[in-house]
């Protein structure tokens, strides 16, 4: 037997996406007071944690991942302390290997959104990070 059903989603003003649960399924709200609980229970004031949704003040709902990539462009990346070594599929340009054969760039990660960034080592020690 085939039902219709209307059901409410959350979706970001930002990027587009929609809610979804811990196994990646989109979440279906009955009602859109049941998706504003929802959001409400998920909201966070700094929006450190990457699920949170955030009511802007004009009503806009803006998922988690917006809302720390949001805060990147605003306040820049805060990247984590250490490297990780680059490894090169190809020989992409402006990048130089070691006497090893191995990329002489590292990548480092920003604990806020998670995106990660190649450099130069020589670029990180001028920047007083590696």
């Amino acid at each position: 037997m085939f039902t219709t059903r209307t059901v409410v989603v959350v979706v970001c003003g930002a990027c587009g996406n929609n809610a979804r649960n811990d196994e990646g399924g989109e979440l279906w709200f009955d009602d859109e007071s049941a998706a504003t609980a929802y959001l409400k229970e998920s909201e966070s004031e700094d929006g450190d944690y990457v699920g949170a949704w955030v009511v802007r003040p004009d009503g806009t709902l803006v998922c988690g991942w917006c809302v720390r990539k949001a805060r990147c462009e605003r306040d820049g990346h805060q990247w984590m302390p250490g490297l990780r070594g680059h490894y090169c599929r190809t020989n992409e340009p402006g990048h130089e290997v070691d006497e090893r054969g191995f990329c002489t760039r590292q990548t480092r990660m920003c604990r806020c959104c998670w995106v990660f960034d190649v450099v130069a080592v020589s670029e990180m020690t001028d920047q007083g990070v590696a």
